[in-house]
C-alpha cells in the first residue's frame, strides 16, 4: 500500500472515530445528503424532499429514538416507505454503525436494488468508508471500513445464522418466505437478542388481514398519520368512506372520468364540510401521528402481555414494548396520480369487480384484504396457466408455455400424490425447481392399484430433449389414508415407501404443516410410517398463496388443462363461523361435487416441504462436484 493511501485511510479513520454525532433526525440529514439521480428517482432528480411524503418522517425518527426497537410499517404502494429505510441505511455508517441486514422477496430484486438504489448514494455520502478494494462491494455483501451491509433473498435461514445484526430490515414482509412455525420476524429477533441498540423494521403492503405482516402491525401501537379539516381543525383519518362523489352522477347514474377526477371531494367526519382536493397539500403538511387507544386497537390472538389494570370489565392488552407500528396510506399521497378523484374511480371500478377492489385494498388503504368469505374463481386457475402476460402489465410473462404431460423445465423433483375413493385413484403430478417453483405436469384417475403402479413408474418428456424422460423421484409422494386404509398400507409397504401414506387434520391442530406417525398394520405386524398434516394450512397454501394472490414460487398450469380439472379447483371455499363455544374460525367447505384433484395438489406441497432442505443438499453437493472435477485449462497446467 502506497504512503498517500495509507494516510488516506488513516484520516478517515481518525474522522469516523473523532466525529461529532449528527443529532438531527435522518430525514433532516437525508434533505442535505442524499442526492437521487434519474436511477433512483425516475424525473424527480434532486436531494432527497420529506416534505413530500412527510408521514415517513416518523419512521426515520424512531432510528434515533433508544425506546424503540421495532417498526412495523403496513404501508401503501407509492408511499416511499421504501426509500426511507434506504436513507437510515446511508447514513448508518457515518452516525451509528454496526453490521446491517437487508432482505426482499427474491435475490435478483435484491441485487437490483442494491446496484441502482444503494452502492451509488453510498459512494456519495461515505466515500471515505469504502476499503478501495473493489472486491469489498458486491450485491449481496458491501464491506466498509466499519460495519458490514448484508442483501438477501427471501426462503435461505444462512443469514440468521452466521451474524448479529445491529439493523436488519424485511422489505414487503408478506411476500418474505415464512417458516411453519417461526415467522422470518421471529428469525430475526432471534439474531438481535444481545445486540444493544438493536432495531428491526419490517415493512410492505399488508395483503392479508390475520396475515402475517397484520399480526407484527396489530402487535405495536397501530399509529394512524391524522389530517385536520381546513374548517373545523378536527383531525381524523382518511379512508375510503370519506370520498364524496354521488353529485357528479349523471341522469343514468353514470360518472365522466373527467368530471370525477377534478370534483371528488372528502367530507370532514366532525363537520361534515366537503374538501375540496386543493386543499390536501396544506392538510397534509400539518397532519400528525396519534396511536390508536388501547381500548380500540386490534390485537393478534396470541398477544399475552397484558396489564392488569382494568377499564370497565375488559383488560386492554398493551402493543409490545418498544414496537412502533405504523400504517400508511395513499388517502393523502401528494403524487398526481393519486389524487381523490383518481382513488374515487378505482374504488368504483371495484364495487363492479372483486378483484379490483381487492387490489385496491392492498395497494392503497395499508390494510389487509380481509377474506372472512373467498371462492376459487375460474378466471384464478386459468391466470396460473404458465407462458401468460401479466394482467398489469402485458410485456411481462410469467413461465413457460407447455402442454399437458410434458415438463417444461429441468426438475430436480417429480412427485405423485394420491386421493383414494370407494371404487379408484385420483393423482396429480407434479415437477419442481430448486426454488419451489412448481409444474402441473398430468392428473387423472385409475381403478386399480396395478394402474396406480404403474403411474409412479410413468416417464414424462423434458420440454426441451423430448427424448428424455423423468419419473417419479423416489420417496416424492403422499396418498390419503382415510379410506381403504388396509389396502393404501399394503401398497405402501410393497412399494417400499416410493409414496408415503398420509392423513388430513382438522380444527386447532398442533400440527405446524405436517408431521411423520407411526402407525401399526395389524395385518402384518409392521408398524407403518404415516405423514399427519394440517388441513387447513394445506389448503391456504394451495388456495390462498398460490391461486388467489400468486405468491413467489409460483404454481404453474399446463395450456390445456380441462373443465374438470377447474371444476375441481373451484369446489372449495373459505369461510368465517363460529364453533361450538362460540369463538371465531376460519375454515374451508366444500362447495362443488368433487375436490378430489384439489386435495392431491396440495399435498404436493406438503411433499415439497418435507423434501426441498434434502433436494438443496444435494443440489450443493451436484455443484461442489462439478466445480471439483471439471479440467484445468490448458494455460493454466504446469
Amino acid at each position: 500500500m502506497s504512503d498517500r493511501r495509507l494516510a488516506s485511510d488513516l484520516v478517515a479513520i481518525l474522522a469516523r472515530v473523532y466525529r461529532v454525532p449528527d443529532t438531527d433526525p435522518v430525514w433532516r440529514w437525508a434533505e442535505s445528503h442524499v442526492y437521487l439521480d434519474n436511477q433512483q428517482a425516475v424525473g424527480r432528480a434532486g436531494y432527497y424532499d420529506s416534505a413530500k411524503t412527510p408521514w415517513n418522517r416518523r419512521m426515520q425518527e424512531c432510528d434515533s429514538d433508544p425506546s424503540v426497537s421495532e417498526v412495523i410499517v403496513a404501508k401503501s404502494s407509492r408511499s416511499g416507505v421504501t426509500e426511507a429505510a434506504f436513507n437510515i441505511i446511508r447514513r448508518a455508517p457515518l452516525q451509528d454503525p454496526g453490521h446491517l441486514l437487508y432482505m426482499l422477496q427474491n435475490r435478483a430484486k435484491v441485487r437490483s436494488t442494491v446496484k441502482r438504489r444503494i452502492i451509488p448514494t453510498l459512494r456519495r455520502v461515505c466515500p471515505g468508508l469504502f476499503t478501495g478494494d473493489p472486491d469489498d462491494v458486491g450485491l449481496s455483501t458491501i464491506s466498509l471500513m466499519n460495519m458490514e451491509l448484508h442483501f438477501w433473498g427471501s426462503g435461505s435461514e444462512s443469514p440468521f445464522t452466521e451474524i448479529a445484526y445491529k439493523r436488519i430490515f424485511l422489505d414487503e414482509f408478506d411476500d418474505l418466505e415464512q417458516g411453519d412455525e417461526e415467522t422470518t420476524a421471529d428469525l430475526a429477533r432471534s439474531r438481535q437478542r444481545d445486540v444493544p441498540g438493536s432495531k428491526l423494521y419490517l415493512f410492505g403492503k399488508c395483503k392479508r388481514k390475520r396475515g402475517h405482516l397484520w399480526n407484527e402491525y396489530v402487535g405495536g401501537t397501530q399509529e394512524k398519520f391524522l389530517q385536520p379539516c381546513p374548517r373545523c381543525n378536527a383531525y381524523f383519518e382518511m379512508h375510503e368512506g370519506g370520498f364524496r362523489w354521488q353529485h357528479l352522477a349523471d341522469l343514468a347514474g353514470g360518472f365522466n372520468v373527467d368530471d370525477l377526477i377534478g370534483g371528488t371531494r372528502y367530507q370532514c367526519p366532525a363537520c361534515k364540510h366537503e374538501i375540496a382536493e386543493g386543499h390536501k397539500a396544506a392538510m397534509v403538511a400539518a397532519s400528525q401521528w396519534h396511536p390508536t387507544p388501547r381500548h380500540e386497537a386490534e390485537r393478534p390472538p396470541h398477544l399475552f402481555f397484558q396489564n392488569p389494570e382494568r377499564e370497565g370489565q375488559d383488560i386492554y392488552p398493551y402493543p409490545f414494548p418498544g414496537r412502533v407500528s405504523l400504517r400508511v396510506t395513499d388517502f393523502y399521497a401528494l403524487h398526481e396520480k393519486l389524487s381523490w378523484g383518481h382513488l374515487a374511480q378505482l374504488l368504483i371500478e371495484g364495487e363492479l369487480n372483486p378483484h379490483r377492489l381487492r387490489h385496491f385494498i392492498i395497494n392503497h388503504t395499508g390494510r389487509g384484504y380481509d377474506e372472512a368469505e373467498a371462492s376459487i374463481e375460474e378466471n384464478e386457475i386459468t391466470r396460473c396457466i404458465g407462458g401468460k402476460a401479466d394482467p398489469n402489465d402485458p410485456a411481462i410473462i410469467h413461465g413457460i408455455r407447455y402442454s399437458r404431460g410434458e415438463i417444461p423445465v429441468d426438475p430436480v423433483m417429480v412427485a405423485v400424490t394420491g386421493d383414494v375413493q370407494e371404487y379408484g385413484i385420483k393423482f396429480v403430478v407434479t415437477a419442481w425447481e430448486l426454488d419451489g417453483t412448481c409444474w402441473v405436469i398430468d392428473w387423472g384417475s385409475v381403478t386399480r392399484w396395478r394402474e396406480f403402479e404403474e403411474q409412479l413408474l410413468r416417464g414424462y418428456p423434458l420440454q426441451s430433449e423430448p427424448t428424455r424422460f423423468i419419473r417419479q423421484t423416489f420417496g416424492a409422494g403422499l396418498i390419503d389414508s382415510r379410506f381403504r386404509e388396509d389396502e393404501v398400507f399394503t401398497f405402501v409397504l410393497q412399494n417400499r415407501y416410493r409414496i408415503f401414506p398420509s392423513k388430513g387434520v382438522g380444527g386447532n391442530h398442533s400440527i405446524a404443516l405436517v408431521a411423520p406417525t407411526a402407525k401399526r398394520f395389524l395385518k402384518v405386524g409392521k408398524k407403518v410410517q404415516v405423514y399427519h398434516y394440517n388441513d387447513k394450512r394445506a389448503k391456504d397454501i394451495l388456495y390462498k398463496e398460490k391461486i388467489k394472490q400468486r405468491q413467489t414460487p409460483r404454481l404453474y398450469l399446463p395450456h390445456d388443462i380441462d373443465a374438470d380439472f377447474i371444476a375441481e379447483l373451484t369446489a372449495e371455499k373459505f369461510v368465517t363461523g363460529k364453533d361450538k363455544f362460540g369463538a371465531t374460525v376460519q375454515h374451508w367447505i366444500k362447495v362443488g361435487p368433487e375436490n378430489d384433484l384439489g386435495d392431491c395438489l396440495k399435498k404436493s406441497f406438503l411433499v415439497w416441504h418435507l423434501m426441498k432442505d434434502k433436494l438443496a443438499l444435494a443440489a450443493a453437493k451436484k455443484a461442489a462436484d462439478k466445480e471439483n472435477t471439471e479440467p484445468i485449462p490448458a494455460s493454466l497446467k504446469p
